[in-house]
């Protein structure tokens, strides 16, 4: 936003750092986010030894230009948003000038509500009116993808604008969404839930259930595209006797069945899905995660054309959480399948089965996955 609001500073177009805020968005690099800090706040690092340096002090005032900007609107708080990202024209560390002012400013610290506020004055133009569609566009993030957490909880159909921020233990996350209802939120947060165990994109993925568990909370589900959950509850195992059942916190309804791998017995689950809408449908699995358990579980997707998709699921890391198959087009009253077996299952190992989630895309004009909120309002989109 301070980038946009400096370019029409300037009298120039509010993408005119385009090639500096692009790849510092979307591929989080350390590089271009130096270039726009010293770029807008005309203060590259300096070759200071001590803070009463002569011109320090004048540096330092001009190095905190984002700061001033936020404060001018009400949005700096109590935050530090001065510093670079690792690494900057500094090197890995810090050094000469911008090693000074953080040791008098301290790290960069954001709080979730001075961050929301911003997110809110960036979606809806409160700042720099003029530059706010560049700004969403920027902005703009696929749910279940390494760019968001909160992403991993919302229907699909959803628009997601999002800043995200990791570290080898932090996921950080600010995002304004709009359902495929219609209805908008502002979300914020700050946690140490970063899981680093491999099978991108779930490292940063624990604010999913969060961002799920809150639009359930806030009753903003009503008109969404139909959601089916089940458990194995709801599912025929096949033959009986073999699966046995377990207990977590981590497990959807806190029991799932498991059994041990190297039996040369197949016994499967199989969830019969009711498909009363044709359309394209998300396809998600839960399982409680632990170490005993198999890397190489097989989910297997059966469709009405005898379409069987399977998909291989470690299951020893990121439990408690949906797990993306894929997309499919269901036709109404077809009763596809999704089941998960016992074969191949390594001696030593166990196969977990817990719950599954399949949720309807938004259908608009009768293409498949377009949602209304896809489409600027001012447009009519609709066939003649």
């Amino acid at each position: 936003m301070h980038t946009t609001s400096w370019c029409l500073g300037q009298n120039q177009d509010p993408h005119c750092m385009q090639v500096a805020t692009q790849p510092m968005m979307t591929d989080y690099s350390s590089i271009h986010a130096g270039i726009v800090v010293d770029t807008v706040s005309h203060a590259p690092n300096a070759l200071f030894k001590f803070a009463n340096d002569t011109g320090f002090a004048e540096w330092l005032e001009n190095r905190k230009y984002v700061e001033k900007f936020l404060d001018s609107y009400g949005l700096l708080g109590n935050q530090t948003i001065m510093n670079k990202i690792y690494p900057s024209n500094s090197g890995p560390t810090a050094s000469y000038g911008e090693l000074i002012a953080e040791n008098i400013m301290g790290p960069n610290l954001m709080d979730p509500l001075h961050s929301a506020l911003l997110m809110l004055y960036v979606v809806f133009g409160g700042v720099v009116p003029e530059g706010d569609a560049y700004m969403t566009d920027l902005l703009t993030e696929q749910t279940f993808s390494d760019a968001t957490s909160f992403g991993f909880g919302l229907p699909p159909g959803s628009v997601l604008h999002s800043v995200l921020g990791t570290s080898s233990t932090d996921v950080n996350e600010i995002a304004h969404v709009i359902l495929p209802n219609g209805r908008e939120l502002i979300m914020s947060a700050f946690t140490d839930g970063y899981q680093n165990f491999g099978n991108p994109p779930y490292q940063s993925s624990i604010l999913g259930i969060f961002a799920e568990n809150l639009i359930l909370g806030l009753n903003l589900t009503t008109g969404n595209p139909t959601r089916i959950i089940m458990d194995t509850a709801q599912a025929t195992v096949s033959p009986t006797g073999g699966w046995k059942t377990g207990q977590s916190i981590q497990a959807y309804n806190n029991t799932y069945l498991y059994m041990a791998g190297g039996n040369i017995t197949p016994y499967s689950v199989v969830w019969t899905i009711p498909i009363n809408t044709t359309g394209l449908y998300e396809v998600c699995v839960w399982f409680p995660a632990a170490l005993n358990q198999t890397n190489v579980a097989i989910y297997t997707v059966a469709t009405q054309s005898n379409d069987n998709r399977q998909y291989v699921i470690n299951q020893q890391h990121y439990g408690a959480r949906w797990i993306l198959l894929d997309s499919f087009y269901f036709v109404k009253g077809s009763n596809p399948m999704v089941h998960i077996s016992n074969t191949n299952i390594p001696a030593g190992q166990i196969v977990v089965a817990d719950t599954i989630k399949v949720t309807m895309w938004p259908t608009t004009d009768n293409i498949p996955g377009l949602a209304p909120s896809y489409v600027n309002e001012n447009y009519n989109y609709a066939y003649n």
